[in-house]
């Protein structure tokens, strides 16, 4: 499975997310093509902003 694969299978829709695979950080721009290996640790993590 790729980052994309997992954030659609879960369903998260917000645009703002940050993504750790094993504490590796995630760019938006690899979500496609950054597998994820069997027993790895995946983090979604949603950004708020707000005033």
């Amino acid at each position: 499975m790729t980052v994309r694969d997992v954030l659609t299978a879960r369903n998260y829709r917000f645009p703002m997310l940050v993504i750790h695979v094993d504490d590796a950080l995630i760019q938006k721009a690899d979500y496609d093509s950054t597998t994820i290996p069997d027993g790895a640790v995946v983090k979604v993590i949603h950004l708020i902003s707000g005033g």
